[in-house]
């Protein structure tokens, strides 16, 4: 990461002077909020902040490292059923791993990597229960739909139906009801609407948020790296990796509550440009990361929250919290975990979180909450 300096144009606040006589003191005032830190001066339209005070509860878990009978490779994506958990290895000949929680035994791996008409590239697993997997591969822009217990049983499972997405979509999709939210990085909207049936898109999308910090189209669009989760029914969350932001939808892609917090910073980038090729670069002093892995647990969100800086000594991609939200917003609990996590699920019947960890090598982390 660059630590190349982002000029930010700063707001300065404005002082009620009716009793103020010395207008010196006015003019030092006004000077030194120039040169003060400017983060404090940026902010989101339609926002509410939140601190670490206003959690119900905060606790501290013990992770416990899970021993299978054969070792994860570079996992990407963990999530639970029961009592088996599904573990996407996106570098494996085989890409989505089966293990049984209960024996500690892998017991069988599916889909294979490749362009052949069962293969997938880059899957992401987008929904699931006991009854229907979605899985979107985001090189083929492809959903498909399995059979959950087909999937479970058979070596090689046959897809119940195939949606290809009219535009491609980036890093992250979710579903709700009868749409697919995607990111397509080039639009102006953060999400776009997809057609779950013929994959045709639609007029809807979900905007950037708006902020004080003068961005370009490409600035925007680094500073807003997101991922996305939905609860198949009536809620979706967009979380922000750079800034710690929250962004709480409903099924028609209206914005029902904005979350600044715990500690309310922002993300800088900077545009610059090679001939025809446009990059953008973080500011690795004040750029931080925020949050990671979310994921909607009966009536509420899980999400793996970081707070570091991108420039701190022996910075990793692993996060130190998972915060709890009710599905309105309302910050419940903030779990310290002594096993960082940069992705994770929740078993909500065992009340258990399993998360994947770089510490220092890839492993399987077991929580109870």
């Amino acid at each position: 990461m660059s630590n190349h300096k982002v000029e930010v144009s700063y707001r300065i606040p404005l002082y009620n002077c009716k009793n103020m006589k010395n207008k010196w003191f006015v003019l030092l005032v006004s000077i030194f909020s120039l040169f003060s830190c400017g983060d404090g001066y940026d902010s989101y339209k339609n926002v509410h902040t939140f601190d670490f005070d206003d959690f119900v509860k905060t606790e501290t878990l013990h992770g416990n490292v899970l021993n299978f009978d054969s070792l994860v490779m570079m996992p990407t994506e963990v999530h639970v059923l029961d009592s088996i958990l599904l573990v996407v290895e996106a570098m494996d000949d085989k890409l989505i791993h089966l293990y049984n929680l209960n024996t500690r035994k892998h017991i069988g791996a599916r889909i294979s990597r490749g362009q052949g008409p069962q293969d997938m590239i880059l899957p992401v697993i987008i929904s699931m229960n006991e009854n229907t997997l979605y899985i979107a591969d985001m090189m083929l822009s492809v959903l498909r739909k399995y059979d959950m217990k087909d999937f479970l049983n058979h070596d090689s499972p046959t897809f119940l139906s195939e949606v290809k997405f009219e535009d491609r979509i980036y890093i992250d999709a979710a579903l709700m009801k009868d749409k697919v939210w995607g990111y397509l990085y080039t639009d102006n909207c953060i999400l776009s609407e997809f057609n779950l049936l013929d994959g045709k898109r639609l007029k809807g999308g979900m905007h950037y948020p708006e902020t004080t910090i003068q961005y370009t189209d490409a600035e925007r669009r680094d500073a807003f790296y997101m991922s996305v989760a939905s609860d198949d029914k009536e809620r979706l969350v967009i979380a922000y990796s750079l800034t710690d932001l929250l962004d709480f939808y409903d099924t028609n892609g209206s914005l029902l509550k904005r979350l600044h917090g715990p500690e309310q910073f922002y993300s800088y980038t900077k545009e610059y440009h090679d001939g025809n090729v446009v990059t953008t670069k973080l500011d690795g002093e004040r750029n931080r990361e925020a949050y990671f892995s979310p994921c909607w647990v009966n009536d509420g969100l899980f999400v793996l929250y970081d707070g570091e800086h991108l420039n701190a000594p022996n910075h990793d991609s692993n996060s130190g919290w998972i915060f709890s939200f009710s599905n309105d917003g309302i910050p419940k609990t903030a779990y310290q975990l002594d096993v960082p996590l940069f992705r994770c699920c929740v078993d909500s019947k065992s009340r258990k979180i399993y998360g994947i960890s770089i510490n220092p090598e890839y492993q399987i982390v077991e929580y109870s909450y």
